[in-house]
């Protein structure tokens, strides 16, 4: 086989030059798309914790209101690329409450059930496991809008 001749070697030199453009091109574009989505996706993370602590909430034990009052949303590990959003309680009786067995008190049986399911244990995971198909698709389609991508507007 004969060495490549000048004219194929700037053939071949041209080429690798425009992959290595495209792939500029493309992670510019990339780059452009995380900074137009992420606004928009830790808005809609944001309402979904909201919702999340709403929902867990609602289904939540009471007897003086202390675990309810309790419910945080904390920002936990966000980085550029992922959002992340902790739902939480913090009473000295939030796991029991949530994992333990028990029979509900007075004020706890009069509280009515809701979508989510009756009032009693795992009252942060049943609405999170309900809705989480919807949490994520929420999402989704949010960063879609912001990225000028069609993608269906979805009511949490």
């Amino acid at each position: 086989m004969a060495a490549p001749t000048t004219d194929e070697l700037k053939i071949l030199i041209a080429g690798r030059v425009k992959i290595i453009q495209t792939q500029k091109l493309i992670q510019r574009r990339l780059e452009r798309i995380i900074e137009q989505t992420g606004p928009a996706a830790v808005r809609a993370m944001n309402l979904v914790a909201a919702d999340l602590l709403e929902r867990s909430a609602n289904v939540a034990p009471i007897l003086r209101g202390d675990l309810i009052r309790s419910g945080r949303i904390t920002k936990t590990g966000s980085t550029k690329n992922l959002i992340r959003r902790q739902v939480s309680y913090g009473t000295d009786h939030a796991i029991f409450t949530h994992e333990g067995s028990y029979q509900l008190g007075p004020v706890s049986r009069l509280k009515p059930a809701t979508q989510d399911g009756p009032v009693g244990r795992k009252y942060l995971a049943r609405p999170f496991n309900i809705h989480a198909a919807r949490y994520s698709a929420f999402v989704r389609g949010a960063a879609k809008r912001a990225a000028g991508l069609p993608g269906r507007a979805r009511n949490l």
